[in-house]
């Protein structure tokens, strides 16, 4: 059994003539973050392979939640996430690692959207992927390579409603 965290970047300003990649997380974003990390380390997880997209609020995010949950795990940057489609986004995961027993990935919408609604498959469970929104599945595999979001069971839904 392996543990999948999908976490959208936090809430970031509003481009102000900067280019998207570049963006920061914003104040509330740096809250919420610190916030759902607080939320994931009381269930007793941690994570011990992350994987972020390049874009800088993505990056401060990653390193943010790892720093709150106080691993040696590294951040590896990935481009590839950057607004990807779910299918880069499952490819991600299939690439990961078998050692690897929790997986953190953290990137953009809608693909992450996408991805989260795939995993919870039936449930009926809302899956919308607000800024800061930490999904976490379990899923019944041995090797990352078998992923797929069928195999998924959602475990938790943690995001901290920041306001506008």
């Amino acid at each position: 059994m392996k543990r999948l965290t999908l976490l959208r970047h936090g809430k970031s300003p509003q481009s102000s003539g900067m280019r998207d990649h570049e963006r920061p997380l914003a104040d509330k974003g740096r809250q919420g973050v610190v916030k759902v990390a607080d939320s994931f380390v009381s269930k007793g997880w941690t994570v011990d392979w992350a994987v972020s997209s390049t874009a800088k609020r993505a990056v401060e995010t990653g390193r943010l939640f790892l720093h709150c949950l106080q691993t040696p795990c590294e951040l590896t940057l990935e481009n590839a996430l950057y607004l990807s489609a779910p299918e880069e986004i499952l490819r991600q995961i299939q690439s990961v690692p078998d050692i690897t027993s929790s997986l953190l990935l953290v990137g953009h919408n809608p693909g992450f959207g996408v991805v989260a609604d795939a995993c919870c498959g039936a449930t009926g469970l809302p899956c919308a992927m607000k800024p800061g929104t930490a999904a976490i599945f379990q899923v019944d595999i041995d090797s990352w390579i078998d992923f797929r979001p069928a195999l998924c069971r959602p475990d938790a839904f943690l995001k901290i409603d920041m306001g506008a």
